[in-house]
């Protein structure tokens, strides 16, 4: 991940390596998808800090629960369960479409596998009994792994029965 952090510097230091290389043609409307780059790239960088800011001291780079630790719903938690590793990802492909680089979309993958890898070891430690169990669970239903889900809080539930009506037939009203 430091290398996605790290790659812009790169293109300062080394510009034949990082940037075009290898040479990626020139294409229409280039410039559009540049500018969606930096547009991804910052996007991440709110994301990454927003995430940072919401966990506190919690965040440690060890897949851990630690004694007293409270899961944590506020900030980007509240709709989705990981967005520091969809914030690096959206950090990475924004320089891959800054730079038009096919090493940074190699490393842009290679993250992408990380961040799904990692995400995966976290799931399975927060929702057993030496994680959050139940609350987790839940937590999980209402939430996206890397994107929001966008479930109506109704879904799922059944709708409350009501008895049937029936229709008077004369005689007694």
């Amino acid at each position: 991940m430091l290398v996605a952090f790290f790659w812009p510097v790169g293109i300062f230091l080394v510009p034949m390596y990082a940037y075009h290389w290898p040479a990626f043609p020139d294409f229409a409307y280039s410039w559009v998808v540049q500018v969606l780059g930096v547009v991804l790239g910052v996007s991440g960088g709110l994301l990454y800090s927003r995430s940072v800011r919401a966990l506190g001291a919690r965040m440690t780079p060890v897949i851990q629960v630690r004694r007293g630790d409270e899961l944590v719903e506020e900030g980007p938690y509240r709709v989705v369960r990981h967005p520091m590793y969809i914030a690096v990802v959206m950090i990475s492909l924004g320089q891959t479409l800054l730079c038009l680089s096919l090493p940074a979309a190699i490393l842009t993958l290679i993250l992408l596998g990380l961040a799904i890898y990692r995400a995966q070891l976290e799931e399975g430690l927060l929702g057993s009994t030496e994680g959050f169990g139940t609350a987790y669970a839940s937590y999980a239903t209402r939430t996206g792994m890397f994107l929001p889900t966008f479930r109506s809080p109704r879904k799922g539930r059944m709708a409350p029965r009501h008895p049937p009506r029936v229709k008077p037939t004369g005689g007694i009203p």
